[in-house]
């Protein structure tokens, strides 16, 4: 009786049967891992990307940062100007003021001589019903009972060391009732004689007072 082992043997060295090559093995190479590779460049691509908008995103923060505070700084200097602004044009408008008080005293001054010195000249029977001064030139209004006393009066304000070229534009008689008169007007020129720092802000009359 024949017996066949159909199992196969663990054993190499077994015989080989008589005319039948030997199996050949194939050894198995390992597989390098590219699909671990791909992900861990994506994933070293992406961490770079994150990296590269983080550093962006706050350079762009602090570039708005800076450009928040140079737009307040400009604000505040905005404002300074236009307070100084301000205060130039209240300095400009006291000054005005003050210049036109100077003014007003100075001739509140002068109009005190001329009227100090218009009265003293004054004749009786003579009344002036009005004064003004413009520029250099003083205007005088009045009534005398006769010309003789307008006379008197031009030749008095000639005498006066504050006004010259003494002209009398008109003299016209008037009459009210029983009463004649004439009515007058008188020009001349105001001429302040010069004086002294201590005598300068003190009226004409006061002064010839002290004398």
């Amino acid at each position: 009786m024949i017996r066949i082992n159909l199992l196969k043997s663990d054993r190499t060295d077994a015989p080989r049967a008589a005319g039948l090559p030997a199996p050949k093995i194939k050894e198995k190479k390992e597989r390098k891992p590219l699909e671990f590779n791909y992900s861990l460049i994506i994933l070293l691509g992406i961490v770079a990307i994150a990296a590269l908008f983080y550093t962006q995103n706050k350079s762009l923060k602090t570039e708005k940062d800076l450009l928040e505070q140079a737009q307040q700084q400009k604000n505040q200097l905005r404002d300074v100007v236009t307070t100084l602004d301000q205060l130039e044009q209240q300095r400009a408008v006291f000054e005005k003021k003050i210049n036109l008080i100077n003014t007003l005293k100075s001739r509140q001054t002068i109009a005190i001589d001329i009227l100090d010195q218009l009265s003293r000249s004054l004749p009786e029977w003579v009344w002036l019903t009005e004064a003004s001064y413009a520029g250099d030139t003083v205007t005088v209004k009045g009534r005398a009972i006769n010309n003789n006393l307008v006379a008197e009066y031009i030749s008095r304000m000639e005498e006066s060391p504050y006004f010259r070229n003494v002209n009398v534009p008109s003299s016209t008689q008037k009459t009210t009732g029983n009463n004649v008169y004439y009515e007058f007007t008188i020009t001349a020129l105001y001429e302040r004689p010069p004086q002294t720092e201590e005598t300068e802000a003190v009226p004409a009359s006061v002064q010839e007072g002290r004398q």
